[in-house]
């Protein structure tokens, strides 16, 4: 092999090289929306979840029930039961 062979050869290795890297970190940042599309869709079950909690809750209190038994009721601790309510 001479001279020039080599040095193509080296040219054609790194190329191949940063053609596989940049394919990996394709990959890698489709993987990352992906996660980010699923993280975003449980937040918003999560907040759909909070309103729909609150909104129970507000109903009790305003039945007189208090947090003990409302907690009771829905599955929740008490700390739980206040914290939806301050929000």
């Amino acid at each position: 092999m001479n001279v020039e062979d080599e040095f193509f050869t080296a040219i054609e290795n790194r190329d191949t090289t940063i053609m596989n890297n940049e394919r990996e970190i394709a990959e890698q940042r489709a993987y990352i929306n992906e996660q980010q599309s699923q993280l975003n869709e449980q937040q918003s079950q999560l907040n759909e979840k909070n309103k729909m909690l609150q909104s129970a809750i507000k109903a009790m209190m305003n039945n007189g029930l208090d947090v003990a038994t409302i907690a009771t009721s829905l599955g929740i601790t008490a700390g739980e039961v206040e914290a939806l309510m301050a929000k």
